[in-house]
């Protein structure tokens, strides 16, 4: 960015970001448009009502949960604007978010068997903690 000034030009040093950084925060993207697609999905479920358990109290509880996954989404979006403006708040909501996905990917394998997405959703969220705990990314960060 160039800010000119009669006949000069100043220019505001810019330091490139590490790649473990950039590649963390599109990660966290991911763990974000996947919280958002999940908690869209239960809203339409609860929404139209859950065909196999017809109580509408389950399907009160169900829509929580729903916007409970969207506001997660909300979180990991902007923990990841933060990791990526190099802000030490944005590295620590990031790490605490992704370590949370992990325990969560950990006990949709547990309970759900070795199925594909919850395998993938598994090493995605083991990826992103790695990346963040990364010394380039932390410097980046402001961190150590």
């Amino acid at each position: 960015m160039a800010i000119g000034f009669s006949s000069r030009t100043w220019s505001a040093p810019v330091a490139p970001r590490p790649a473990a950084l950039a590649a963390a925060v599109v990660l966290m993207f991911l763990i974000g448009a996947g919280s958002a697609f999940v908690g869209a999905l239960l809203l339409v479920l609860a929404a139209g009502g859950i065909a196999v358990i017809p109580a509408a109290s389950v399907s009160a509880f169900v829509g929580l949960l729903g916007v409970v996954a969207i506001l997660v989404a909300a979180a990991t979006f902007s923990a990841a604007v933060g990791l990526w403006l190099g802000r030490p708040w944005g590295w620590a909501a990031s790490l605490a978010i992704a370590l949370a996905a992990v325990l969560g990917a950990l006990i949709a394998l547990v309970t759900a068997g070795s199925q594909p997405p919850v395998a993938a959703g598994l090493a995605l969220t083991l990826a992103a903690a790695a990346l963040l705990l990364v010394p380039s990314t932390r410097r980046a960060s402001g961190i150590g």
